[in-house]
């Protein structure tokens, strides 16, 4: 699948197939094509080339599709003449899975006025209505673009825990784009990452936490197990060599018999090298 806008490529050749119900985080930098790519799989943009199919349907302005598809993200309009409550109400009319008692018990908890207009909510209040509003109408695809933006840390701690519960008491393709992988860990199972408009890499979070290695030690015997290796970063400082490497081939029985510090990397940490623009990171700026 690709997609233009004004023949600007925001996504390039992108494939990949999901076949069950799981949480998949979605990771990238600003600009990388996430929210395209959600907007594309929930039938909101046509591709520009390439196919999508949904249980063999194209998503694109398809209804059938749409009632078993929610999207949440920041920008979504809601009418500003009906209060939260009507808007459940009119939502119950249109997913067939709405959760009206849920929906209302979790907006008591985040003590969300139901008789309010969503536009007056502060920014970390309408993230919290869309987040139950989504969850809520258990939709089997349910996407939800970066939807902890701008809640407080107490209030996203707990609805973390509700997206699990939520899962856990009706399994669906769960899609979560966000830039804190860390946060979220224990929820995923698959983590698909896009950078400069491409899968980088799809995989499970598990395969994700043993693709790396950190290494670390004096410079000349760093580089002598650097040789021949896929680096994803390397840094020298004052006769040190810190690096990151792919860790199928590399010899880490080696790396220890030359006392060199070596262990694996935390997920969000590699996603953090999978998708940097510079070997060297920031420090090459100023080289």
């Amino acid at each position: 699948v690709e997609r233009k806008f004004r023949n600007k490529e925001v996504l390039k050749a992108i494939n990949f197939q999901m076949e069950e119900p799981k949480i998949t985080a979605l990771v990238g930098h600003n600009g990388a094509g996430k929210s395209t790519l959600m907007r594309l799989l929930a039938g909101r943009l046509k591709p520009t080339s390439g196919e999508i199919l949904i249980e063999n349907m194209k998503p694109f302005q398809h209804l059938g599709i749409a009632m078993n598809t929610v999207l949440i993200e920041e920008n979504m309009l809601f009418s500003d003449s009906l209060t939260l409550n009507e808007h459940f109400k009119w939502a119950k009319s249109f997913y067939p899975n709405w959760q009206q008692e849920i929906a209302n018990s979790l907006c008591a908890y985040a003590r969300l006025d139901m008789e309010e207009n969503y536009y007056n909510l502060s920014k970390g209040q309408a993230a919290t209505f869309r987040l139950i509003y989504g969850l809520c109408t258990r939709s089997p695809y349910t996407y939800l673009d970066e939807p902890m933006n701008g809640m407080d840390e107490s209030i996203r701690n707990d609805f973390y825990r509700v997206i699990l519960k939520e899962y856990i008491a009706a399994p669906r393709m769960i899609m979560i784009s966000t830039h804190y992988l860390n946060e979220i860990r224990q929820l995923v199972e698959d983590v698909l990452i896009v950078h400069d408009g491409q899968i980088r890499m799809h995989t499970t979070i598990d395969e994700l936490e043993a693709y790396a290695l950190y290494i670390q030690g004096p410079s000349q015997d760093v580089k002598q197990v650097l040789e021949g290796e896929k680096i994803l970063f390397q840094g020298e400082d004052r006769g040190f060599i810190e690096a990151v490497v792919e860790a199928e081939q590399f010899d880490v029985q080696k790396a220890n018999k030359l006392g060199l510090q070596v262990r694996n990397l935390e997920a969000h940490v590699t996603c953090r090298y999978l998708t940097s623009y510079r070997q060297g990171g920031i420090d090459d700026v100023y080289k």
